[in-house]
């Protein structure tokens, strides 16, 4: 009871928005997208601010206005306004706010919305949690003691180790992973934070010392002006140019990528397929074959539709992969009929609809890509969705990804969709392959943007081409302080002792005595929160490096196509999209790669520039896609 109940406030505007993506009734399958696809926007509701569309810097996304519930009238963007109940959204639009005043009161309200200083209905903030925290700690620990565990993270791991941790264990995690990044960032991030007070005041017309709403927003400007073409913006720059054509873009990209994993991948007729049934009639959809002997056999369908449509509501990222059905084989001693024949995914986005006619850009379809991935994780898997949980039987009507509590929690579920992602990036041949032979800016020749250099004069300030330290220290210390929270070491000391001190070995600039973010931190305390999951951000990339690595080893850069390396990607298909849930994260690692997850190869990512203090070159592409937030 006490795991379940137990949480601080919510902010009122997140009180009625359904974001979790988990069925309402999960005996039924509705034929509607996931709840977490909406933003949950409405004019009239309270603790939502309005944006102009002058208030966004050129950095935004062109998908942005449609996550903020703009819409054009007349030429011009009219009706944004920014949800301060949904911390994505809020995060986001700090990076691409140029309004000042804006930043600062929508910054304050995310840190402030559940602390002392500010709460109220009126405001769409909600009642302190600064002691109810303490109380949730304590209550925690009573009921671990009742299990014999010594403190609450030790349970909540051993719960879900089995299955979705990648980690062996915090002590682990910290001392071989976490503990090396902060050392290996710190320094880095110190520098960064100089180049930063010195390059953001003149450029971008901010007082000379930046304050705490500043940094994301300065961080952002840095990164879009120096990856740039020179004299770009993102609407000239080559990898925006919209020249790809949609329809057979998306076609070769699920063809040439099913093929590198050995699957067969086609465009099915219109009116075939389960588009209607999830009343999506617009949908495109593709078949997914797996080999078998003597044949191949179907795994599932993804249906796609990226372009924003005035009914299917909006996310925020211009590609969002949806798991909608999970196939259940057929259980011996269980009742519980098959959900199923096959499992069915989905491929949304709030692309213009314009792209359907002048095309996609090479980054949009860069993001297909890596939906696809996520898709394909999913259709593939031949693992009861049962083993998900731990459960002995499949649940009739269950379905998200296995998860009878509808939100995936497993640390390896990205990993299909980072590791293309990456694939891409460092494989020219393979980008022409997959986006078309004279549509890809893969050539050197034609454009050097793929790999942010000395695009800019700006990017040669003190070597830093690309600041990656401050937002990847930003989350290992909320890592951190998530995991040590709930520590026995930890026990007796007040939450805020804890997060002072951790925000001194971690970050460059002091905190903001305004900054509460632990009392909004709703994926820690939150009904719906897993208490020490934070690391899976830091995490999440690591794994992709280091299963980056090992194609890198077998030469993927100079031949995609060799025989080491597609003995590589058939046993990437067998130990990883195969097995799906039925074994641990770790086990699911260990049987592609052979060992543990190490950081070695992630550490190399982050920093190639770095001799004594820092080389002359700059972070890989790789490095900018999986950044947090990105």
């Amino acid at each position: 009871m006490v795991a379940s109940s137990a949480f601080v406030s919510l902010p009122q505007t997140q009180r009625t928005a359904r974001l979790t993506g988990r069925y309402q009734g999960s005996q039924n399958i509705d034929s509607q997208l996931p709840d977490y696809l909406t933003n949950a926007l409405s004019p009239e509701a309270q603790g939502q601010v309005p944006v102009a569309e002058s208030d966004l810097a050129a950095s935004a996304p062109p998908w942005l206005f449609r996550v903020l519930g703009g819409r054009i009238e007349g030429g011009y963007v009219t009706g944004m306004r920014v949800n301060l109940g949904i911390d994505r959204t809020a995060l986001i639009f700090l990076r691409h706010c140029s309004n000042r005043e804006i930043r600062r009161t929508v910054w304050r309200a995310l840190v402030q919305r559940a602390g002392t200083r500010n709460f109220g209905g009126a405001s769409g903030q909600h009642a302190a949690n600064d002691e109810r925290i303490q109380h949730i700690r304590k209550l925690r620990s009573q009921v671990a003691e009742q299990f014999n565990a010594p403190d609450w993270l030790s349970l909540v791991w051993h719960r879900s180790t089995p299955g979705g941790r990648g980690p062996e264990s915090p002590e682990k995690l910290v001392k071989e992973v976490l503990e090396p990044l902060r050392k290996k960032l710190l320094p880095l991030g110190k520098l960064e934070w100089v180049v930063l007070s010195e390059w953001a005041p003149p450029y971008l017309r901010l007082p000379p010392n930046l304050e705490h709403f500043d940094i994301d927003y300065a961080v952002e400007q840095y990164n879009y002006i120096t990856s740039v073409t020179p004299g770009s913006s993102l609407l000239t720059d080559p990898r925006h140019e919209r020249r790809m054509p949609l329809q057979a873009t998306v076609d070769n990209i699920f063809t040439r990528l099913g093929d590198l994993f050995g699957l067969t991948v086609r465009r099915l007729p219109a009116g075939e397929g389960h588009a209607a049934a999830f009343g999506l009639p617009d949908g495109t959809i593709y078949e997914v074959l797996r080999p078998e002997s003597g044949g191949s056999e179907k795994a599932g369908e993804i249906i796609v539709n990226i372009c924003a449509k005035p009914w299917v509501s909006n996310s925020v990222e211009a590609i969002t992969p949806v798991p909608l059905v999970t196939a259940y084989p057929s259980h011996l001693n269980s009742q519980a009929p098959a959900c199923a024949k096959f499992s069915v995914a989905g491929l949304f986005g709030s692309l213009p609809s314009e792209a359907a006619v002048a095309g996609l850009s090479e980054m949009e379809a860069l993001s297909v890509a890596a939906g696809f991935g996520t898709c394909l994780q999913h259709v593939i898997s031949r693992t009861p969705c049962h083993m998900f949980t731990g459960l002995s039987t499949p649940l009739p009507g269950v379905t998200f990804a296995g998860s009878t509590r509808g939100s995936p929690v497993r640390d390896n579920c990205f990993l299909t969709h980072d590791l293309l992602q990456l694939l891409l990036l460092r494989s020219a041949s393979l980008r022409r392959s997959v986006f078309g032979e004279g549509h890809s800016m893969a050539d050197p020749q034609q454009s050097s943007s793929w790999r942010s250099g000395a695009a800019n004069v700006i990017a040669g300030t003190r070597g830093i081409s690309r600041m990656v330290a401050l937002p990847l220290l930003r989350s290992l210390y909320e890592s951190r302080f998530d995991l040590e929270l709930w520590s026995a070491s930890s026990k007796n000391r007040h939450w805020q002792t804890i997060s002072d001190q951790l925000w001194v070995q971690h970050l460059p600039y002091s905190r903001h005595p305004y900054d509460q973010w632990p009392c909004s931190a709703l994926g820690i305390f939150g009904s719906q929160g897993i208490p020490g999951s934070r690391y899976s951000e830091i995490w999440r990339q690591l794994i992709a490096f280091d299963c980056l690595s090992a194609f890198t080893e077998a030469g993927f850069e100079r031949d995609y196509k060799s025989e080491p390396v597609q003995n590589l990607l058939k046993r990437y298909r067998n130990t990883v999209l195969t097995a799906g849930t039925a074994i641990s994260c770790r086990d699911v690692f260990r049987a592609f790669r052979g060992r543990d997850p190490k950081p070695d190869a992630f550490i190399d990512a982050l920093l190639p520039r770095t001799t004594d203090t820092v080389r002359s070159s700059s972070p890989t592409d790789a490095t900018d896609v999986l950044s947090p937030g990105s």
